[in-house]
């Protein structure tokens, strides 16, 4: 069974707004995260990844993500068939490099380690992130 990275990133988006309005900061900036990786992956790997790019190397590393992201801004020269907008791909990348320090990790941070502010910050991004990359590769949407 291949991963669904579209689907994977809607779940999460809608998991991760309940769990915001609910309050519990933490855990909803971590399925933001979580969000922006799969909308991520689901771009690179839209209808297939090139040569060369395997997903399941990067992990959950947004450097790396952001990387390859970048790649797509000269899809034709990377072999990427899915093209996306250089103005785009600057802007998440440039968000997920410099502001959005999240890691798979923070599931075990104690509670209070996301700020209200964080988490409403995080999942606005995250939201964007699946707008621009991963909602028109979701079935029925």
């Amino acid at each position: 069974m291949s991963e669904n990275y579209p689907e994977a990133a809607k779940r999460h988006l809608e998991d991760s707004k309940v769990l915001l309005d609910a309050e519990r900061w933490d855990d909803s900036a971590y399925l933001a995260g979580y969000v922006v990786e799969c909308s991520i992956k689901a771009c690179i790997t839209n209808p297939a990844p090139p040569s060369g790019i395997h997903v399941r190397e990067i992990g959950h590393n947004n450097h790396e993500l952001a990387a390859r992201l970048a790649l797509m801004a000269s899809s034709k020269k990377a072999g990427f068939r899915r093209s996306v907008s250089g103005v785009q791909i600057h802007g998440i990348s440039k968000m997920l490099l410099n502001g959005f320090p999240w890691k798979e990790t923070l599931r075990y941070e104690p509670s209070g380690y996301i700020t209200s502010a964080e988490a409403k910050e995080w999942w606005n991004l995250a939201n964007r992130v699946f707008s621009g990359l991963a909602k028109d590769l979701c079935v029925g949407d």
